[in-house]
């Protein structure tokens, strides 16, 4: 499969936001599983996307993130979300 690059199409961050907000509910999924369904279901690059999606989403991925503790503590001990 190849994955397309996002660069190429456009798409709103908001729509991004809306269809992973559904795929949460509709699914009973954490944001993250949310997002990469929908990277998969388009064959988008998840790095790609990860690029352009509203800072909202970005919460809400970093809180799920937290409570699986997929989070590394820096030197301040804050952690930080690789995306």
């Amino acid at each position: 499969m190849v994955l397309e690059p996002i660069e190429d199409l456009i798409i709103k961050p908001e729509e991004i936001y809306n269809e992973v907000t559904d795929l949460v509910w509709h699914h009973d999924i954490n944001y993250i599983d949310a997002l990469l369904l929908y990277c998969d279901k388009y064959s988008y690059d998840v790095e790609s996307v990860c690029k352009i999606i509203p800072a909202s989403l970005r919460c809400e991925i970093e809180q799920d993130a937290k409570a699986l503790k997929l989070l590394r503590k820096d030197i301040n001990s804050q952690t930080k979300l690789p995306i």
